[in-house]
C-alpha cells in the first residue's frame, strides 16, 4: 500500500473525480420528449486503476505504478478517461399516423472534449512508456469527439394490451471520425523525469 508500512515513502495512490451536471428535461408529453447536459468534470490523480493504458498493463493490483520510487516523479495530473467538457442532447416524437398506428422518430447528439496526452519515455529497469518526463497530462489534448445518432420507430398497437414494435437505430449517421488516442512515446531512450 504506497504511503504506508514499508512504502510510507511512496507518495499515496490518489484517483479524483470532481464534475458539475447542468441537466434539463422536458418530459414526455403532447407526443414528444428533450433531455439535455452538459458535464464539467475533473479526474485526476496519480493512479489510473486497475488498468494501466500507457503501457496496456492489465494485472490488477499488481502494475507498476508504485514498484519503485523513480516510477512515482511526474505521476500526478489528469488521468486517461478525463474528458473536461460532456454535451448531451436527446429527442423522441411520438407522431400518431392513424388509430392504432404511431410513427416514433429519435434523435441523439453527443459531443465531448479529447483527453490528455504524456511525454513518455521508458525506464532502465522496467522499459518503455514506464517514465513521465513531465508531469502528467503535460501533453496537447486530443480533438473533441461528436456523434449524432437517429432512430426511427413504428409501432402498431395489436390489442388493448399488446403492441408490436420495430426499430432502426443509426448511430454516427454522418460519420464522425477523430483521433481518441495516440502513441505517448516521446522517446525509446532511458530518461529520467
Amino acid at each position: 500500500n504506497p504511503g504506508k508500512g514499508i512504502a510510507r515513502d511512496f507518495p499515496e495512490a490518489e484517483r479524483n473525480y470532481d464534475a458539475f451536471t447542468f441537466y434539463v428535461m422536458k418530459e414526455f408529453s403532447e407526443c414528444w420528449l428533450l433531455q439535455g447536459s452538459y458535464t464539467l468534470s475533473w479526474l485526476e490523480g496519480n493512479y489510473a486503476g486497475l488498468f494501466r493504458p500507457e503501457t496496456a498493463q492489465l494485472d490488477p493490483n499488481i502494475n507498476s505504478d508504485f514498484d519503485l520510487k523513480s516510477l512515482t516523479v511526474n505521476r500526478y495530473g489528469p488521468l486517461p478517461g478525463d474528458t473536461r467538457h460532456q454535451f448531451k442532447v436527446f429527442g423522441a416524437h411520438d407522431v400518431e399516423l392513424a388509430k392504432g398506428h404511431h410513427l416514433l422518430p429519435g434523435y441523439g447528439l453527443t459531443l465531448r472534449s479529447g483527453g490528455p496526452t504524456n511525454y513518455l519515455a521508458s525506464h532502465p529497469l522496467y522499459g518503455s512508456d514506464e517514465v513521465f518526463l513531465l508531469p502528467r497530462g503535460s501533453g496537447e489534448r486530443l480533438p473533441w469527439v461528436a456523434s449524432i445518432d437517429l432512430s426511427l420507430g413504428y409501432q402498431v398497437q395489436v390489442t388493448d394490451s399488446f403492441s408490436l414494435g420495430f426499430t432502426v437505430e443509426v448511430f454516427n449517421v454522418f460519420n464522425f471520425q477523430t483521433v481518441t488516442s495516440r502513441s505517448q512515446r516521446y522517446t525509446n531512450g532511458d530518461a529520467n523525469p
